[in-house]
């Protein structure tokens, strides 16, 4: 019973998203307060069916040992496709291309923050 509410809390939230996401286009007027209820929409989406997913413990340890490099390359990933050279206007392309390409920088990334932070740990002492 208790997997079958998060279902359908689930649902009902990527319902209001995708909802809301297709208001704003409509009703300029209320375009902040539909953002903002679209931004709530989605957390609890993510939330719900979060919980309710096991992830692998590798996938964890994984993702956890390249934390900082995602948070960096987010940003670099972003501006990446948001700039005055390249700007992608299309949200879902915007999104699916910083998808993509935040594990390949963040890979990228990796090396060179493991050589500093090896660097710093051996002039720590």
């Amino acid at each position: 019973k208790p997997f079958s509410n998060a279902c359908i809390i689930a649902t009902f939230s990527l319902v209001l998203f995708l909802a809301s996401l297709i208001l704003c286009r409509i009703a300029e007027v209320l375009y902040m307060p539909i953002k903002i209820f679209s931004t709530l929409a989605f957390v609890v989406l993510v939330v719900t069916v979060s919980t309710r997913l096991s992830f692998q413990k590798t996938f964890l340890s994984r993702l956890g040992g390249y934390y900082l490099e995602i948070y960096i390359a987010q940003g670099i990933c972003i501006n990446l496709f948001h700039n005055k050279n390249l700007y992608i206007q299309n949200d879902l392309l915007f999104i699916l291309c910083v998808l993509v390409t935040l594990p390949v920088c963040a890979a990228l990334l990796h090396p060179l923050f493991k050589l500093i932070s090896k660097t710093v740990k051996s002039k720590k002492v």
